[in-house]
């Protein structure tokens, strides 16, 4: 089976090059929480992890005006780095493209085999094309939504949501 992973999680190196550049630090819970889930997938037998990732910087914190497609591979995990301009709107709309385009190279290389899309919902750039590849090469596609600090409090004291 091949699980295609859409998300800002970079392998452990690459995020530890992006800390070193960055003018302020990233608060890096979803980061390790992907990466151990990334890395405990890719241990199981049978199964092949590809991330694709738009890596999380932005241009106020990060130098630099194009960032580049890039590839690395780490326990098992192949990340597929798109590339972009690091302006604001370029970046989403280019991310976006760039998504589209490795999502679908990687849907036509696993074609006929067994193939699952799963997508971090924050990361808005994945969501349509995971949704309308998803649906065109008939795929079980998932989102995975770690956590919603702004709701944090919005549940009463047996779960249920307050509102």
């Amino acid at each position: 089976m091949h699980i295609i992973f859409l998300s800002a999680t970079c392998a452990r190196a690459d995020y530890e090059d992006i800390c070193k550049k960055r003018k302020y630090p990233l608060l890096d819970s979803s980061q390790k929480f992907f990466e151990m889930f990334l890395n405990g997938l890719a241990k199981q037998p049978d199964i092949t992890v590809d991330c694709i990732t738009l890596r999380p910087i932005s241009r106020g914190t990060y130098p630099g005006f194009y960032i580049p497609e890039d590839k690395t591979q780490q326990e098992g995990v192949c990340y597929h780095y798109v590339p972009i301009w690091n302006f604001p709107v370029l970046k989403s709309m280019m991310g976006m493209a760039a998504i589209r385009r490795k999502l679908h190279k990687l849907l036509r290389q696993y074609k006929g085999e067994e193939t699952r899309i799963i997508c971090d919902p924050l990361l808005l750039e994945g969501l349509q094309p995971t949704a309308s590849l998803g649906k065109r090469y008939k795929i079980m596609t998932a989102g995975f939504l770690t956590d919603m600090p702004e709701f944090a409090d919005e549940c009463d004291e047996h779960g249920a949501i307050k509102r």
